[in-house]
């Protein structure tokens, strides 16, 4: 412990060209804090609403520390080492008091989207949104305070940071297996306020960042006997009791046993449910009667009694339906351990634990992934796997879901034994004519596998589920069915569903007989009302069937509740407004700063649109590679920061810095150009590998891209500071508005025009920024 002579001493000290190791901790901890956030918001999110809105945690990051680095550039530095100590130890006790309060209030919010677009749901967002940024603001004016008083090591601290965040992001995704997301936000609080205590130069400041302390260690305290931050769950006025709950680094699942033995239980998996039959073990599994999956006994019934795949476990149903179909050998891919526990384990009284049932497999991780490493199957079932709730349903619009592409067929098919059937169960009409575009994407899948006339090879049923909802399976071969298969098919359509809708030769029903009539599948899908053309793993978005036009119109047979991408623009509203307000109107406020022309801004909203769309481009697209938008997200923040941080730490070994930036954007455009073309078949080729084996590609994969654009921002603001002294809040605004834009753009741009665009996006705007290096001016002493 400091004497008070020390304490006083220091209070004459000039602020050091080395920061003590003082600084170096509390900017790794903000950092560290920040970043977990961004992880944890999204799986706070996807329980309360819906969608995991990566883009959304990751925009308001970037606005909170922007405008916080922004907020310490317009103010005087602090004048000596005692009183920089002073402030950064308040502002960590402000960063452990905003944790605290995001999940204590987030959870209060009305998150009902029921009445559609509605005020009371715009003030929820809009307030999540303004909470969820008081942290980072915090963290950015800490580390902000860090970099400006020790700017002749801005490499070393801006390292650290960057280094800290990639931490921050990895290490989060295993604690949310131990203690649930919002526990783990106001458990970063603690961590912040301990900092902040840790740091204080005297007494004085002790005790108020001990008063930091208190906030967040009451919240837990009193949590576990209180719902202070219990996330609701919307949805749950049925008749049962919450028999379990289990937080996963995918979903919270919660399990769900009614109060008469007659009726179904639930899983819920964030606002997506599967029903749960009830099941005494050892008794013979319940028929497609009892379970109303009646077309999906039919690959059963024509002879495929081998092995068996179901991709999505669910509540068990498809595992009784093959079992009662007299099919002893079955393999499940379950993508969420935590589903898999609740239902076999937590409701196993009352589901009979069908994933442990005798001759069936269950291999927890992703479908495809799986599948690669395995064998040939008589059948493979996927039947509603991903949602079935009409919340649910709406929520993976804007969600990645790589079981659905014309890659995934052609998977599936290849792993199908001689004459076997795949067999894709989906809502006739839920968010979007869901059966009828599985229709057009097996029919294009069979046509890119060579096969001649794919309408030979594909008949779809129709059927009601257990909520008397229209659903159709469609029944897929690698060969055409044959005349006696199709009347057999027909036949049990008749006695099993609601009859055949598409078939060779007919009969055609609904929308699938204008699907008939058209000249090609391709002229149907994009004559037809809503875009059902076949996604790929370019534009995986099989959930998403509004075109761009069409967003805000409400559609007859649909269970939008709220249109999901008009959701996407109300966000992407929200967060330009706080950025205007974060950055645009400090500045006009600001009379005392000169303004430099906007032509030196450019540079800085270039590698920020860049940097960020590239950022999102990698966490949209090795989804597919990682298996789940969370892993991605820790995973992809993790090493893009941390190499980031290398990067700008290499960035003070150039002599000359004019050619040794023009070197690494040069290198970086051309890298992120050729991405838009090689990364595709990548990951493609890493999708059967082994878990570990991708997360290491991918943290190699992403090292060069990290290095050559970590180098452009700290290179860029010596630059920018020897041309125009005192105006680096402008360059702080400019960048910082850029990146938070670009966040949700990334997401826009996927959705309507692919991630191969995306990336060539992203790579222009290096080329531009490359340019303005190039062509702009420089200070004679950083080009030399």
């Amino acid at each position: 412990m400091k004497t008070a002579a020390v304490d006083e001493g220091e209070t004459t000290s000039p602020t050091p060209r080395q920061p003590d190791p003082s600084t170096f901790l509390v900017v790794a901890v903000v950092a560290f804090s920040t970043l977990a956030l961004q992880v944890l918001l999204t799986r706070i999110l996807a329980a309360l609403v819906f969608y995991h809105f990566s883009f959304l945690a990751i925009s308001l990051a970037l606005l909170g520390t922007g405008a916080g680095g922004l907020y310490v550039s317009l103010r005087q530095p602090p004048p000596n080492r005692f009183a920089l100590r002073v402030l950064l130890s308040g502002w960590a006790a402000v960063l452990a008091v905003t944790l605290t309060l995001v999940p204590v209030v987030i959870v209060r919010l009305n998150f009902d989207y029921s009445d559609g677009l509605s005020p009371h749901f715009v003030f929820a967002m809009s307030a999540a949104c303004i909470v969820s940024a008081l942290p980072s603001f915090a963290a950015g004016v800490v580390i902000a305070m860090a970099i400006r008083a020790h700017a002749e090591v801005v490499g070393r601290i801006y390292a650290v940071d960057l280094l800290a965040a990639g931490l921050g992001a990895l290490a989060v995704v295993p604690a949310i297996w131990m203690i649930n997301p919002p526990h783990l936000v106001v458990a970063l609080g603690l961590l912040a306020a301990v900092t902040a205590v840790a740091i204080a130069p005297d007494l004085r400041a002790r005790r108020w960042a001990g008063l930091s302390l208190v906030v967040p260690a009451v919240v837990l305290l009193v949590a576990p006997f209180t719902s202070l931050i219990t996330v609701p769950v919307p949805g749950l006025d049925l008749a049962g009791t919450i028999r379990s709950e289990v937080w996963t680094p995918l979903s919270r699942v919660i399990g769900v046993i009614p109060n008469t033995a007659d009726a179904f239980g639930l899983v819920f998996y964030d606002r997506v449910s599967a029903p749960v039959i009830n099941y005494s073990r050892g008794q013979p599994s319940p028929d497609w009667q009892v379970l109303h999956l009646g077309p999906q006994t039919i690959p059963s019934e024509l002879g495929r009694t081998g092995k068996a795949l179901v991709i999505g476990g669910g509540g068990g149903r498809d595992i009784h339906n093959l079992r009662s179909s007299g099919v002893d050998d079955i393999d499940v891919i379950e993508l969420n351990e935590g589903i898999r526990q609740i239902v076999d384990d937590k409701m196993a009284v009352f589901s009979g634990s069908p994933y442990s049932l005798p001759g069936v497999h269950t291999t927890i991780g992703d479908g495809r992934s799986i599948l690669a490493r395995r064998g040939l199957y008589d059948q493979i079932q996927i039947s509603f796997t991903d949602s079935l709730s009409a919340g649910g349903a709406a929520a993976y619009a804007l969600s990645e879901n790589n079981l659905y592409t014309v890659e995934a067929f052609q998977e599936y098919l290849d792993h199908l034994a001689p004459d076997g059937i795949l067999a894709v169960t989906r809502r006739h009409q839920l968010v979007g004519d869901e059966a009828l575009r599985a229709t057009v994407l097996a029919l294009e899948t069979l046509r890119r596998h060579g096969v001649e006339h794919p309408e030979q090879n594909v008949v779809v049923v129709l059927g009601r589920d257990l909520f008397d909802a229209l659903f159709g399976t469609v029944l897929v071969k690698n060969e055409p069915f044959t005349p006696d298969e199709l009347a057999q098919i027909k036949k049990l359509a008749a006695e099993r569903g609601e009859g055949v809708a598409f078939a060779p030769g007919g009969p055609y029903q609904l929308e699938w007989a204008d699907l008939a009539a058209a000249a090609s599948p391709t002229a149907f899908c994009h004559s037809y009302k809503l875009d059902v053309c076949p996604p790929t793993d370019d534009r995986p978005f099989f959930f998403n069937m509004k075109r761009l036009g069409d967003v805000g119109q409400q559609m007859k047979g649909y269970s939008y509740a709220v249109d999901p991408v008009l959701i996407l623009f109300l966000t992407f509203v929200v967060i330009l407004v706080l950025s205007v307000l974060g950055y645009v109107v400090p500045l006009l406020l600001a009379r005392h700063i000169t303004r430099p022309p906007p032509s030196a801004l450019a540079y800085f909203v270039f590698i920020g649109l860049g940097y960020l769309l590239v950022e999102a481009v990698f966490v949209q697209r090795l989804v597919l590679m990682l298996g789940y938008p969370t892993y991605s997200l820790s995973v992809v923040l993790a090493s893009l920061l941390a190499f980031t941080g290398v990067g700008s730490w290499l960035s003070t070994k150039w002599s000359n810095e004019r050619r040794g930036l023009l070197i690494s954007l040069t290198a970086a455009t051309l890298l992120i150009g050729a991405s838009a073309f090689f990364l595709p078949s990548l990951v493609e080729g890493m999708v059967s590998a082994e878990f570990s084996t991708r997360v290491a590609v991918t943290v190699v994969l992403l090292a060069p891209f990290g290095l050559l654009m970590g180098m452009a921002m700290p290179i860029g603001l010596r630059r920018y500071e020897a041309l125009h002294p005192g105006g680096v809040p402008f360059a702080w605004a400019a960048n910082g508005f850029a990146s938070v834009v670009a966040a949700a753009l990334a997401t826009v741009l996927a959705l309507v025009f692919g991630f191969t665009v995306t990336t060539i996006v992203a790579a222009l705007c290096y080329a531009a920024a490359l340019a303005h290096a190039r062509f702009g001016k420089w200070a004679p002493v950083l080009s030399s």
